[in-house]
């Protein structure tokens, strides 16, 4: 049902609004979404409760069908003025980067930003220089903390983020040269996360037997090897032949592919879980 608008004040649509606060439609959408105004079914745009409470209301055009607007006192909201100050969370940021928000929440404490407090974030010295403020959930009281939107465009976040990205990169975050850009990737998450992990070590389990993983976890007895799409029939055979050392020694093992590669943090957390190894 089309809700009438009041003749009282001036109602914008979402891309107005964004236009005004001069923000793009996309981060303004984004927002919205976050913090529980609006959801989509499809291409469908639906008002929440709480999108109702903040004055959302539904028109409609004969060229676009049924549509949102918000009353132009909606810029003087927190959460939009916020926002127009060029603050924003790292769920917002992470976004933009298609990276998990905890991978990226990660980047930053490693380059000590941030650091981990009461299952939250707490800014440091070095971040509050870098623009962060700190909040907190109101609902939780667990810390976070927002960031400058430009914050992607700093180099030293650029150059982490690179470690993920680039298929050329043969070294790792911690400064590890692998032997390929799959291998950097994984290494870089390992540290990331803070995981202590050798690389292409031999591990010794007899006189006559030995086996050369990957990445070993000594804290977890762990082994993870990663697997190509395509292997040439020597490296194929020493592949098989780990995979079977590890059950033949009941070593704990995470192959890792190229599908997995592509969702490594989903991926190895999920693995690593099933193996009883949390990942904050």
């Amino acid at each position: 049902m089309t809700t009438q608008t009041s003749k009282k004040e001036e109602h914008l649509s979402r891309s107005a609004l964004a236009e005004k606060l001069g923000i793009t439609l996309k981060e303004l959408t984004q927002l919205m979404i976050e913090s529980g105004w609006i959801t989509q079914e499809g291409k469908v745009w639906h008002l929440t409760a709480k999108g109702e409470f903040e004055g959302g209301l539904y028109r409609e055009s004969k060229k676009y069908g049924q549509y949102i607007v918000w009353p132009i006192s909606v810029i003087d909201h927190p959460m939009i003025q916020e926002m127009n100050n060029g603050v924003v969370t790292v769920s917002s940021l992470a976004k933009r980067v298609d990276l998990p928000p905890r991978l990226l929440n990660f980047l930053l404490a490693e380059l000590g930003w941030i650091e981990v407090f009461a299952k939250g974030w707490q800014m440091t010295s070095l971040g509050e220089s870098m623009g962060g403020t700190q909040s907190i959930d109101e609902e939780t009281g667990i810390p976070y903390v927002m960031w400058p939107r430009t914050l992607l465009d700093r180099p030293s976040v650029v150059n982490s983020l690179s470690y993920f990205f680039n298929n050329q990169n043969l070294q790792a975050l911690n400064g590890l040269s692998t032997l390929s850009a799959a291998h950097s990737m994984i290494a870089s998450w390992l540290y990331a996360v803070g995981l202590v992990y050798s690389y292409q070590r031999e591990l010794l389990l007899s006189k006559e037997i030995s086996v050369k993983p990957d990445f070993y976890l000594p804290r977890r007895q762990l082994c993870i090897d990663y697997w190509p799409e395509s292997l040439p029939a020597d490296a194929l055979a020493l592949q098989l032949s780990k995979r079977e050392i590890y059950k033949k020694h009941g070593i704990r093992s995470i192959e890792i592919d190229q599908n997995g590669l592509l969702e490594l943090d989903h991926e190895l957390s999920r693995e690593l879980m099933q193996l009883g190894v949390t990942v904050y």
